[in-house]
């Protein structure tokens, strides 16, 4: 294995290739077409690590470790080499805009791994300084990876998820009651606890005058 040796074949597809057995494959393929007509596919792509677990968490989990790796090269690289103002090309960015993790069996054949409704980019596996798993401390990192690979795994179903929080919306909607509106009734005054009711005297009539 060629391992992280970016390659490029011309007139295959990425179903088409043969690698090497039981790897971590990011690839892209292009379709151009000539002004006489003719169509060309190239699929480029990069042979990341052996894997022997075929389960989606250990798949992104090697691959992850490698993104991270990757990180703290080109960020060492740029911090060692400041005054030159060089910006240190990334291997696996390119491969990102697809949606697709792929992984090789024993023969060499390549089948998808893992299939993202986001492009891959938009997941976590673009790594960032902000990030908690390039941040932690190196004895929590194993556990970092652990969790950030949980959480690109949710951001592969992002779209599946809201479109079924928007179906739990409308079910609870659907459940709650419709309450029937109250009719005005006659206010009533309490008389407070305690609280002395006075009633006022009522006037003294004047007798009428006697008769002479």
């Amino acid at each position: 294995m060629k391992q992280l040796e970016v390659n490029t074949r011309k007139d295959v597809t990425i179903n088409d290739l043969v690698c090497s057995p039981n790897v971590i494959l990011l690839a892209k393929q292009r379709t151009t077409t000539s002004p006489k007509g003719e169509v060309t596919t190239t699929v480029r792509y990069i042979e990341v690590c052996g894997v022997e677990k075929t389960d989606k968490l250990a798949i992104v989990q090697n691959l992850l470790k490698f993104c991270v790796a990757e990180f703290y090269v080109c960020d060492d690289l740029e911090k060692d080499f400041a005054d030159t103002n060089i910006k240190q090309q990334k291997l696996f960015n390119q491969f990102l805009s697809g949606d697709t993790i792929y992984r090789t069996d024993s023969t060499g054949k390549v089948s998808d791994a893992l299939i993202s409704e986001v492009p891959l980019r938009r997941t976590a596996l673009n790594v960032k300084s902000y990030h908690t798993i390039t941040t932690c401390k190196p004895e929590n990192r194993k556990a970092a990876i652990y969790q950030h690979a949980k959480a690109i795994l949710a951001q592969c179903a992002y779209r599946s998820m809201i479109i079924d929080k928007a179906a739990t919306i409308d079910s609870e909607q659907a459940e709650t009651p419709t309450e029937t509106p109250k009719k005005p009734g006659r206010k009533r005054t309490r008389k407070a606890a305690g609280a002395t009711l006075i009633i006022p005297t009522a006037p003294a009539i004047a007798a009428a005058p006697a008769a002479m």
